[in-house]
């Protein structure tokens, strides 16, 4: 019996011998029948509530051992559940959760959307090349257009020096 202890199990096994030895006698002398008294004292009762209590807290060491009993180790299990409750059964749940991500046709779904991705970020950046190559031209057509308004005033420029050359040293000889 799975519930019992090694005292229970030893007087289980110790009376099951002894109603076989008188069962052996009672055939032998001619009786047939056996008489039992059982005596119950409440310290027995405590003592086995006691033992019962101790199991249960050395299987709560042993899950605190392998969980962790303090905040910060809990709490790396405990982060990912969506619900109110920080336990561990919800816990295990959100760990099952993602195991159930790494099932083949979910692996495969996503695998296909990453392509999907994959495809439309090269398409974007193949038309964010063409933008910038485009206003790049625009810059480089602008600035062609500047120089060559500048181009004609370059033309004018050396007569416009020798003019005010001129007006300089006519500015000087009236002072």
């Amino acid at each position: 019996m799975p519930g019992q202890s090694a005292t229970d199990r030893e007087l289980t096994r110790r009376l099951a011998a002894e109603l076989e030895s008188f069962k052996e006698k009672s055939t032998a002398v001619g009786d047939d029948h056996v008489t039992y008294e059982l005596y119950y004292r409440p310290e027995h009762e405590k003592f086995a509530q006691m033992s019962k209590i101790s199991e249960l807290e050395l299987r709560i060491r042993t899950l605190e051992a392998v969980v962790g009993s303090k905040e910060s180790e809990s709490s790396v299990l405990l982060r990912d559940t969506h619900s109110d409750s920080k336990s561990l059964t919800s816990a295990a749940a959100a760990l099952e959760e993602k195991l159930s991500l790494l099932d083949l046709d979910e692996i495969d779904q996503i695998e296909a959307r990453l392509q999907s991705v994959l495809y439309h970020m090269t398409q974007i950046a193949g038309k964010k090349e063409a933008v910038e190559k485009a206003d790049e031209e625009s810059k480089v057509d602008e600035l062609y257009d500047l120089v060559k308004e500048w181009d004609r005033v370059a033309v004018s420029l050396p007569q416009l020096v020798d003019r005010l050359e001129s007006l300089q040293e006519l500015h000087q000889q009236g002072k």
